[in-house]
């Protein structure tokens, strides 16, 4: 399947954004199996995220951030990995929450930063604490609503409230 260029292009304008640099090593990845998913499921209000980046700071000079969601958006797994305890409401289609239309060959994704940690309120009320290991990294749908994150243990999107990717980065 022959990617559109557009969703490269759209994929490196968000990198560039928020990196603030023009020349990337790196800049955005396939994602096939995203698409493979046809819900997702909603398991809790995202609470923060710690991430590292080299945004702003020259190539490999990697600073650690800590994002607190302020406007508390929705965190969504794959609704065939979610148990019937963990989810929170009704599944929703994933190109609904990627902020997508149409189903495009394959979904590029802008490599924003290498996450470290997550953490959300579950249905209970409780704090979960995710540890996604090395190699996970964040990225951003197109409309820059949603927040990707690839792991080897399976893709986790957040979305909702005010929450952006921003030149500033990650905003409420």
């Amino acid at each position: 399947m022959k990617n559109n260029g557009k969703d490269v292009e759209r994929a490196r304008a968000t990198w560039r954004m928020w990196h603030q640099k023009e020349n990337p090593k790196r800049e955005y990845k396939k994602s096939e199996r995203l698409l493979d998913e046809a819900f997702f499921a909603p398991v809790g209000k995202a609470h923060e995220i710690l991430y590292s980046s080299d945004k702003w700071e020259r190539d490999g000079d990697q600073h650690d951030y800590i994002h607190e969601f302020e406007s508390h958006p929705t965190v969504y797994i794959p609704d065939s990995y979610a148990s019937d305890e963990e989810v929170v409401g009704t599944p929703k289609k994933t190109l609904s929450v990627l902020g997508l239309r149409v189903k495009p060959p394959r979904l590029v994704v802008p490599e924003l930063a290498k996450v470290r940690e997550f953490s959300y309120v579950d249905s209970a009320g409780e704090l979960v604490e995710v540890r996604l290991g090395k190699g996970a990294i964040m990225g951003s749908s197109p409309d820059k609503k949603t927040l990707i994150i690839l792991s080897k243990n399976g893709p986790v999107l957040v979305r909702g409230g005010q929450m952006r990717v921003t030149a500033r980065g990650i905003v409420k």
